[in-house]
């Protein structure tokens, strides 16, 4: 059994609902489908919260980091804030530096979505018009969150009237601890055999780099902290981890676990790509929930979606959706205990 909850309503819209089974608590909120809190067991059976977030709902209009929130309606970086689509070339907000990123100046994060209270979760719904933050058709999105058991799931649909680009994620930032100890003490397990590259402005390149012998391979579960001040061009770019990790396999392709506390997050999705963001810029940005200032690496982000910047550098862009076509993915958080 799931309860959903309805907490508070705000003049502006802005709903807050609370879903909660024998496992698992989350606290949403329809202003980008945040997630603001998720309560998860430990190995006694205590629950407590294991995302980073702010303490209130005004905070997250000035929100540097995304916290929880859904990203469209193009996560990551879009090179030099344009691309060109059917031989038109269309110019977007350069929000970072000379690029485009996590939807322009008021991306997804910042909309206000429809809600629908379900038997187990929450369906949103969001139609971003034609020419919003530059990009080309009217777009429905619709965003599904459910509790089945130990697993939160996260299900994206999304069509649209024009040809356009996608690539949806939620920019989830987890701390198994619940900021008793920095993310570089937690262990990570990835299936992957790839990275893709960035450059100095933490844009994707294009280029895959084997993991093998670098400090970019998580085949076998080590320390976050382990590699991550290796003397590595990749690493020295984006100030630690901050690129795509190419998945294989077709479930539980990504373990995150922390020892004292005893919890194990598996993620399983359909997402060709999760991008690993190791907090690299918290510092001096945000005031969380505690009431003081994130310090860097004190949450890891574990973003599912396609490859970025892939309107630049794939020969067949993934992040096309074409007219006519529904785009779907999935991504399962289950959460365990070691």
């Amino acid at each position: 059994m799931v309860k959903v909850e309805l907490l508070k309503e705000l003049n502006n819209g802005i709903r807050f609902y609370a879903l909660e089974n024998e496992s698992l608590k989350l606290v949403v909120v329809n202003m980008g489908c945040r997630i603001m809190e998720i309560l998860a067991p430990d190995a006694s059976g205590k629950r407590s919260d294991v995302i980073l977030g702010l303490k209130n709902i005004e905070d997250y209009a000035n929100d540097p980091a995304y916290f929880g929130a859904v990203i469209g309606r193009v996560a990551n970086r879009i090179g030099d804030a344009r691309f060109t689509l059917n031989g038109k070339t269309y110019e977007l907000y350069a929000n970072n530096g000379k690029n485009h990123l996590h939807g322009g100046k008021e991306g997804f994060d910042k909309k206000i979505f429809d809600v629908t209270p379900l038997e187990n979760g929450l369906r949103f719904h969001y139609l971003s018009k034609d020419g919003e933050e530059g990009y080309p058709g009217n777009l429905n999105l619709y965003v599904t969150y459910t509790l089945n058991d130990n697993t939160f799931s996260i299900h994206y649909e999304a069509d649209t009237d024009a040809d356009t680009v996608v690539n949806f994620t939620n920019h989830l930032y987890f701390n198994l601890s619940n900021t008793l100890e920095k993310v570089t003490e937690h262990s990570l397990q990835i299936n992957a055999d790839y990275i893709g590259c960035v450059d100095d402005t933490c844009l994707a390149t294009g280029e895959l780099l084997p993991v093998k012998d670098t400090p970019f391979d998580f085949n076998e579960m080590k320390k976050i902290g382990q590699d991550i001040e290796a003397d590595h061009i990749q690493l020295k770019n984006a100030f630690g981890y901050d690129h795509s990790f190419v998945l294989k396999g077709e479930e539980r392709q990504l373990t995150l676990e922390e020892p004292v506390s005893g919890r194990r997050l598996v993620i399983s999705t359909t997402a060709p790509v999760v991008q690993v963001y190791t907090g690299n810029f918290l510092k001096d940005g945000c005031i969380g929930k505690a009431g003081r200032v994130y310090e860097n690496r004190e949450g890891v982000a574990l973003e599912t979606q396609l490859m970025p910047n892939a309107i630049h550098t794939e020969e067949n862009p993934s992040v096309i959706l074409r007219k006519g076509e529904k785009f779907e993915s999935t991504t399962n958080y289950i959460f365990e205990t070691i």
